[in-house]
Protein backbone atom coordinates (compact mmCIF):
# COMPACT_ATOMS: atom_id res chain seq x y z
CA UNK A 1 0.00 0.00 0.00
CA UNK A 2 1.87 3.75 -1.11
CA UNK A 3 2.09 6.03 1.79
CA UNK A 4 0.11 9.21 1.14
CA UNK A 5 2.80 12.31 1.65
CA UNK A 6 2.98 14.48 4.29
CA UNK A 7 1.33 17.58 4.05
CA UNK A 8 3.75 20.11 4.61
CA UNK A 9 1.56 22.82 4.75
CA UNK A 10 -0.36 23.33 7.86
CA UNK A 11 -4.25 24.01 7.71
CA UNK A 12 -5.71 27.00 8.12
CA UNK A 13 -9.23 25.86 9.73
CA UNK A 14 -12.62 25.47 8.30
CA UNK A 15 -12.78 29.73 7.01
CA UNK A 16 -12.78 32.94 8.38
CA UNK A 17 -14.32 34.28 10.85
CA UNK A 18 -16.72 37.40 10.63
CA UNK A 19 -14.12 39.37 12.20
CA UNK A 20 -11.26 38.36 9.38
CA UNK A 21 -13.31 39.23 6.85
CA UNK A 22 -14.65 42.50 7.70
CA UNK A 23 -10.91 43.38 8.95
CA UNK A 24 -9.77 42.01 4.80
CA UNK A 25 -12.96 43.73 4.21
CA UNK A 26 -11.75 47.23 5.57
CA UNK A 27 -8.36 46.59 3.82
CA UNK A 28 -9.39 46.34 0.48
CA UNK A 29 -11.95 49.73 0.89
CA UNK A 30 -8.96 51.16 2.37
CA UNK A 31 -6.97 50.58 -0.74
CA UNK A 32 -9.81 51.84 -2.91
CA UNK A 33 -10.64 54.81 -1.53
CA UNK A 34 -6.30 55.66 -1.57
CA UNK A 35 -5.94 54.50 -5.11
CA UNK A 36 -9.35 55.67 -6.87
CA UNK A 37 -8.01 59.57 -6.71
CA UNK A 38 -4.56 58.57 -7.94
CA UNK A 39 -6.19 56.92 -10.77
CA UNK A 40 -8.52 59.72 -11.59
CA UNK A 41 -5.98 62.03 -11.32
CA UNK A 42 -4.08 60.15 -13.35
CA UNK A 43 -6.47 59.91 -16.56
CA UNK A 44 -7.00 63.56 -15.43
CA UNK A 45 -3.10 64.31 -16.73
CA UNK A 46 -3.58 61.85 -19.60
CA UNK A 47 -6.09 63.80 -20.93
CA UNK A 48 -4.34 67.05 -20.26
CA UNK A 49 -1.59 65.49 -22.36
CA UNK A 50 -3.11 64.33 -25.27
CA UNK A 51 -5.29 67.52 -25.99
CA UNK A 52 -1.89 69.46 -25.57
CA UNK A 53 -0.67 67.37 -28.51
CA UNK A 54 -3.72 67.68 -30.12
CA UNK A 55 -3.67 71.57 -29.74
CA UNK A 56 0.09 71.67 -31.03
CA UNK A 57 -1.61 69.61 -34.55
CA UNK A 58 -3.42 72.40 -34.41
CA UNK A 59 -1.14 74.74 -34.31
CA UNK A 60 1.04 73.41 -37.14
CA UNK A 61 -1.60 73.65 -39.17
CA UNK A 62 -2.52 77.43 -38.11
CA UNK A 63 0.98 78.17 -39.04
CA UNK A 64 1.11 76.23 -42.30
CA UNK A 65 -2.55 78.14 -43.16
CA UNK A 66 -1.53 81.65 -42.48
CA UNK A 67 2.17 80.69 -44.40
CA UNK A 68 0.00 79.92 -47.41
CA UNK A 69 -2.67 82.56 -47.23
CA UNK A 70 -1.33 85.81 -45.40
CA UNK A 71 -4.19 86.02 -43.30
CA UNK A 72 -5.25 84.12 -39.52
CA UNK A 73 -8.91 82.23 -40.65
CA UNK A 74 -11.73 84.54 -39.12
CA UNK A 75 -13.71 82.85 -36.35
CA UNK A 76 -17.12 82.04 -38.59
CA UNK A 77 -18.89 82.42 -41.06
CA UNK A 78 -22.20 84.28 -41.28
CA UNK A 79 -24.66 83.91 -44.24
CA UNK A 80 -25.04 85.77 -47.94
CA UNK A 81 -26.99 88.68 -45.70
CA UNK A 82 -26.08 88.52 -42.00
CA UNK A 83 -29.63 89.53 -40.64
CA UNK A 84 -29.44 87.12 -38.57
CA UNK A 85 -27.86 84.38 -36.56
CA UNK A 86 -29.77 81.46 -38.53
CA UNK A 87 -26.54 79.02 -40.20
CA UNK A 88 -23.59 81.22 -38.40
CA UNK A 89 -21.37 78.26 -38.37
CA UNK A 90 -17.35 77.58 -37.18
CA UNK A 91 -15.15 78.44 -40.22
CA UNK A 92 -11.66 78.51 -38.69
CA UNK A 93 -11.84 74.23 -37.85
CA UNK A 94 -12.90 73.45 -41.46
CA UNK A 95 -10.19 75.75 -42.88
CA UNK A 96 -7.30 74.32 -40.70
CA UNK A 97 -8.76 71.16 -41.84
CA UNK A 98 -7.16 71.45 -44.84
CA UNK A 99 -3.73 71.34 -43.17
CA UNK A 100 -4.62 68.21 -41.18
CA UNK A 101 -4.19 66.10 -43.83
CA UNK A 102 -8.72 65.93 -43.21
CA UNK A 103 -7.94 64.48 -39.40
CA UNK A 104 -10.51 65.81 -37.58
CA UNK A 105 -9.48 63.94 -34.06
CA UNK A 106 -7.34 66.52 -33.61
CA UNK A 107 -9.99 68.92 -32.54
CA UNK A 108 -11.49 66.72 -30.01
CA UNK A 109 -10.39 66.86 -26.19
CA UNK A 110 -10.51 63.48 -24.34
CA UNK A 111 -11.35 65.38 -21.25
CA UNK A 112 -14.96 65.82 -22.96
CA UNK A 113 -17.65 63.51 -23.83
CA UNK A 114 -18.22 61.79 -27.09
CA UNK A 115 -20.85 64.98 -28.04
CA UNK A 116 -17.99 66.86 -28.68
CA UNK A 117 -16.60 64.92 -31.37
CA UNK A 118 -16.14 66.34 -34.69
CA UNK A 119 -17.04 63.51 -37.10
CA UNK A 120 -18.37 64.40 -40.94
CA UNK A 121 -21.51 60.85 -40.42
CA UNK A 122 -22.55 63.55 -37.06
CA UNK A 123 -26.15 63.16 -38.14
CA UNK A 124 -27.10 64.51 -34.65
CA UNK A 125 -25.59 67.94 -35.73
CA UNK A 126 -27.70 68.19 -38.86
CA UNK A 127 -30.60 69.91 -37.41
CA UNK A 128 -28.67 73.77 -37.60
CA UNK A 129 -28.12 72.62 -41.57
CA UNK A 130 -25.84 71.19 -43.96
CA UNK A 131 -22.95 72.46 -46.06
CA UNK A 132 -24.23 73.85 -49.85
CA UNK A 133 -21.73 74.14 -52.97
CA UNK A 134 -21.15 77.81 -51.37
CA UNK A 135 -19.99 76.46 -48.32
CA UNK A 136 -17.40 74.23 -49.88
CA UNK A 137 -15.64 77.01 -50.99
CA UNK A 138 -14.46 77.83 -47.21
CA UNK A 139 -13.40 74.32 -46.94
CA UNK A 140 -16.73 72.28 -45.65
CA UNK A 141 -17.45 69.56 -47.69
CA UNK A 142 -20.93 69.46 -49.38
CA UNK A 143 -23.85 67.69 -47.20
CA UNK A 144 -21.47 66.92 -43.91
CA UNK A 145 -23.48 68.81 -41.00
CA UNK A 146 -22.14 72.51 -40.07
CA UNK A 147 -21.20 73.42 -36.94
CA UNK A 148 -23.38 76.06 -36.06
CA UNK A 149 -23.03 78.14 -33.56
CA UNK A 150 -26.21 77.28 -31.04
CA UNK A 151 -25.85 73.72 -31.28
CA UNK A 152 -22.33 72.53 -32.53
CA UNK A 153 -20.83 70.89 -29.35
CA UNK A 154 -16.65 71.54 -30.09
CA UNK A 155 -13.70 71.40 -27.97
CA UNK A 156 -11.73 74.50 -29.19
CA UNK A 157 -12.41 77.88 -28.93
CA UNK A 158 -10.63 80.75 -30.89
CA UNK A 159 -9.41 84.15 -29.89
CA UNK A 160 -12.36 86.29 -31.91
CA UNK A 161 -12.20 89.57 -30.50
CA UNK A 162 -9.29 90.10 -28.06
CA UNK A 163 -9.78 92.69 -25.56
CA UNK A 164 -11.88 95.08 -27.78
CA UNK A 165 -15.58 93.69 -27.58
CA UNK A 166 -17.15 92.30 -30.87
CA UNK A 167 -17.09 95.28 -33.48
CA UNK A 168 -18.97 94.57 -36.44
CA UNK A 169 -15.80 94.44 -39.20
CA UNK A 170 -12.54 93.88 -37.43
CA UNK A 171 -10.78 97.19 -38.38
CA UNK A 172 -7.91 99.14 -37.21
CA UNK A 173 -9.26 98.44 -33.46
CA UNK A 174 -9.88 95.07 -33.47
CA UNK A 175 -7.51 93.29 -31.82
CA UNK A 176 -8.23 89.51 -32.16
CA UNK A 177 -7.63 86.86 -34.57
CA UNK A 178 -10.80 87.48 -36.39
CA UNK A 179 -13.96 88.05 -36.46
CA UNK A 180 -16.96 86.35 -38.73
CA UNK A 181 -17.13 86.58 -42.43
CA UNK A 182 -20.05 87.38 -44.91
CA UNK A 183 -20.74 84.92 -47.17
CA UNK A 184 -21.64 86.44 -50.65
CA UNK A 185 -22.93 85.19 -53.75
CA UNK A 186 -20.24 85.11 -55.72
CA UNK A 187 -17.99 81.91 -54.59
CA UNK A 188 -14.80 81.91 -54.43
CA UNK A 189 -11.47 80.86 -51.83
CA UNK A 190 -11.06 85.22 -51.43
CA UNK A 191 -14.93 85.40 -51.27
CA UNK A 192 -14.56 87.67 -47.69
CA UNK A 193 -14.58 90.63 -46.18
CA UNK A 194 -10.64 91.43 -46.14
CA UNK A 195 -10.70 93.05 -42.36
CA UNK A 196 -12.75 90.46 -40.75
CA UNK A 197 -9.87 87.72 -41.61
CA UNK A 198 -6.72 89.82 -39.64
CA UNK A 199 -2.98 89.42 -42.05
CA UNK A 200 -0.61 87.28 -40.38
CA UNK A 201 1.63 90.42 -40.00
CA UNK A 202 -0.80 92.11 -37.29
CA UNK A 203 0.03 89.64 -34.95
CA UNK A 204 3.47 90.93 -33.09
CA UNK A 205 4.08 88.93 -30.88
CA UNK A 206 3.08 85.39 -31.90
CA UNK A 207 4.82 83.56 -28.93
CA UNK A 208 2.59 85.63 -26.52
CA UNK A 209 -0.69 86.00 -28.22
CA UNK A 210 -3.29 83.76 -27.82
CA UNK A 211 -5.15 81.87 -30.56
CA UNK A 212 -7.33 78.92 -29.80
CA UNK A 213 -7.67 77.32 -25.99
CA UNK A 214 -9.92 74.65 -24.71
CA UNK A 215 -13.66 76.27 -24.47
CA UNK A 216 -16.09 76.53 -22.21
CA UNK A 217 -17.55 73.37 -24.43
CA UNK A 218 -21.72 73.50 -23.66
CA UNK A 219 -23.09 73.48 -27.17
CA UNK A 220 -23.19 77.50 -27.08
CA UNK A 221 -20.72 79.16 -29.24
CA UNK A 222 -18.33 76.58 -28.28
CA UNK A 223 -15.95 77.91 -31.60
CA UNK A 224 -14.86 80.87 -29.99
CA UNK A 225 -13.16 82.57 -26.70
CA UNK A 226 -13.77 85.32 -25.32
CA UNK A 227 -10.98 87.42 -22.66
CA UNK A 228 -14.31 88.73 -20.26
CA UNK A 229 -14.58 87.10 -17.31
CA UNK A 230 -18.37 85.49 -17.42
CA UNK A 231 -19.26 86.95 -20.47
CA UNK A 232 -22.02 84.95 -22.26
CA UNK A 233 -23.39 83.99 -18.88
CA UNK A 234 -26.05 83.63 -16.76
CA UNK A 235 -28.02 82.46 -19.67
CA UNK A 236 -25.18 79.88 -20.82
CA UNK A 237 -21.87 78.87 -19.27
CA UNK A 238 -19.28 81.92 -20.27
CA UNK A 239 -17.36 82.17 -23.32
CA UNK A 240 -14.29 82.03 -21.24
CA UNK A 241 -11.34 79.51 -21.28
CA UNK A 242 -12.66 76.64 -19.55
CA UNK A 243 -10.88 74.88 -16.56
CA UNK A 244 -11.53 71.53 -17.65
CA UNK A 245 -7.97 70.31 -16.84
CA UNK A 246 -7.24 70.13 -13.42
CA UNK A 247 -9.34 73.34 -12.96
CA UNK A 248 -7.39 75.01 -16.17
CA UNK A 249 -6.69 74.81 -19.93
CA UNK A 250 -4.21 74.15 -22.49
CA UNK A 251 -3.68 77.65 -24.82
CA UNK A 252 -2.06 77.43 -28.17
CA UNK A 253 -0.27 80.38 -29.20
CA UNK A 254 0.28 82.03 -32.31
CA UNK A 255 3.67 80.68 -32.90
CA UNK A 256 2.68 76.74 -32.46
CA UNK A 257 2.97 76.11 -28.66
CA UNK A 258 1.05 75.33 -25.75
CA UNK A 259 0.96 75.56 -22.13
CA UNK A 260 -1.53 75.41 -19.02
CA UNK A 261 -2.69 77.63 -17.14
CA UNK A 262 -4.97 78.12 -14.36
CA UNK A 263 -8.19 79.64 -15.61
CA UNK A 264 -8.31 82.67 -13.70
CA UNK A 265 -4.78 83.19 -14.85
CA UNK A 266 -6.82 83.74 -18.47
CA UNK A 267 -9.36 86.31 -18.08
CA UNK A 268 -9.77 89.75 -17.94
CA UNK A 269 -11.56 91.53 -14.57
CA UNK A 270 -11.52 95.34 -16.28
CA UNK A 271 -9.56 96.80 -13.47
CA UNK A 272 -6.73 98.31 -15.37
CA UNK A 273 -5.07 99.08 -12.00
CA UNK A 274 -4.46 95.51 -11.60
CA UNK A 275 -1.09 94.93 -13.49
CA UNK A 276 -1.99 90.94 -13.57
CA UNK A 277 -5.00 91.58 -15.48
CA UNK A 278 -2.80 94.56 -17.91
CA UNK A 279 -0.60 91.63 -18.41
CA UNK A 280 -3.30 89.57 -19.53
CA UNK A 281 -4.95 92.18 -21.69
CA UNK A 282 -1.68 91.41 -23.29
CA UNK A 283 -1.65 87.59 -24.07
CA UNK A 284 -5.09 88.12 -25.62
CA UNK A 285 -4.18 91.47 -28.40
CA UNK A 286 -2.88 91.04 -31.53
CA UNK A 287 -0.98 94.13 -30.59
CA UNK A 288 0.35 93.09 -27.60
CA UNK A 289 -0.30 95.88 -26.25
CA UNK A 290 -3.22 96.65 -22.73
CA UNK A 291 -5.48 98.50 -23.96
CA UNK A 292 -8.17 100.07 -21.67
Amino acid sequence: MKRKPKNLIPALGNGFTLVELLVVVGIITALVALLLPALARAREYANRIKCAANQRSIGQALTMYTQTYGFYPGAGMWPAVPSSSANLCALWPVRLRLFTGGDQGVFYCPARDERFEWRRDDASRATAGRATPAHTAFGYDEGEPLLAWDSGNFSYGYNVWGTQGSPSVPNALHLGLGNCIVRRDVVSLRDWDANREIRATRVKLPSETIAIADSSADGWWDFVIVAFAGYGAPMHKPMNPDNVHGGGANVLFCDGHVQWYLQKELLITGDFFDLRDRARRRMWNNDHEEHS
